[in-house]
């Protein structure tokens, strides 16, 4: 791609919030402070930790800003932060993972020679301990975003049409991987500070819904995976999945061939994993609803089975669950098969 003057006018930002990062902070900074492209400036904010992550924060040298808050959760120590920023370019990072060296260079480059492009995301694999890896999260070619109009350059990807349905479909934005312009993320309203889990996801359907977007068809950024990540808690993560993506129901969208179908087929995979967590941890009113509300969008026998369950006592659910435990008696029982649970079947 061919470079213009807009380049050398590009600031970038790099926005982490931190909390209780004491392991792993030294290394995500360095990875943002080695890159090919350095930033003008790295904005830390702790949120409250009670470890020793300012500590070693306060050791690094480089553009670092660093400031601390009572702990109020990511969504205001990414706000915080942003609100101290001086750069027109916002890239993400989370205090536990990494950045390819080339990041920052590569997604640069896309906003210097595409000026009407303002979100820009990349693949991501996970990290596991010992340096092992997982395999992309994004097969474009394979991907839903591989139907819609595009131009592509080598690598990169620029599409002509808003990526909103897309997204909701399946949410192919990971927040370490994004770069967006400041007036983008402000014209949205930034983080939404009510929620706790899923203040991303939430940013990014309002964020595509009105920007061009890029996309970069390379491994750019290392999601570590350990005992503490807030992601494992998968009840809570698709509790709040289920709350945003609702959200859009009662939007006026133009969805493509298939597109809504899709939407809603992935609305009550969301609900039927969460009725039957939550029918597993002997909330049964809870659980009804979502069970119900995936029954209404498609009819399988086993939610109806799940469903009567819920009018059953609440200790012979806990019961079931012991035997389970114990000596693993009901394999083909919806409650306790976890095969396809997760916003794959259902």
């Amino acid at each position: 791609m061919a470079k213009t003057d807009r380049s050398d006018r590009l600031r970038v930002s790099v926005i982490i919030p931190a909390y209780n990062a004491e392991a792993t902070i030294v290394s995500t900074v360095r990875s943002a402070l080695n890159q090919t492209r350095p930033p003008e400036e790295i904005i830390i904010v702790d949120d409250g930790s009670q470890d020793d992550t300012v500590k070693r924060v306060k050791k690094l040298d480089g553009q670092i800003k660093l400031f601390q808050q009572k702990n109020k959760g990511s969504a205001a120590a990414r706000n915080l932060a942003i609100k101290h920023s001086s750069g027109n370019i916002l890239a993400f990072l989370d205090a536990d993972d990494l950045w390819h060296e080339d990041k920052l260079e590569q997604q640069c480059g896309i906003f210097s020679s595409f000026p009407d492009v303002d979100f820009c995301f990349a693949n991501v694999v996970n990290q596991f301990p010992e340096d092992l890896r997982g395999k992309p999260f994004i097969d474009f070619k394979r991907s839903n975003m591989a139907r819609i109009c595009s131009r592509r350059y080598g690598a990169f990807v620029i599409f002509e049409n808003s990526l909103l349905p897309y997204f909701l479909i399946d949410n192919h934005a990971h927040t370490q991987t994004i770069c967006a312009r400041r007036q983008l993320l402000f014209s949205v309203g930034g983080f939404d500070e009510s929620l706790r889990v899923g203040q991303d996801l939430d940013l990014w359907l309002r964020a595509v819904s009105k920007a061009k977007s890029a996309y970069i068809d390379k491994v750019l950024c290392y999601r570590r995976i350990h005992d503490h990540n807030i992601t494992r808690e998968n009840l809570r993560i698709d509790l709040a999945q289920v709350d945003i993506l609702r959200r859009w129901l009662s939007r006026d969208l133009y969805w493509g061939a298939g597109q809504q179908v899709q939407f809603l087929n992935r609305l009550a995979r969301l609900d039927y994993s969460v009725g039957r967590r939550l029918l597993k941890e002997a909330r049964p009113k809870e659980a009804r609803l979502y069970l119900w509300r995936s029954l209404h969008q498609k009819f399988v026998v086993k939610k109806l089975f799940l469903i009567f369950l819920t009018w059953s006592p609440s200790f012979l659910i806990i019961l079931l669950n012991i035997i389970n435990t114990k000596v693993n008696l009901f394999r083909q029982c919806p409650l306790f098969n976890h095969k396809g649970t997760k916003d794959t079947k259902g």
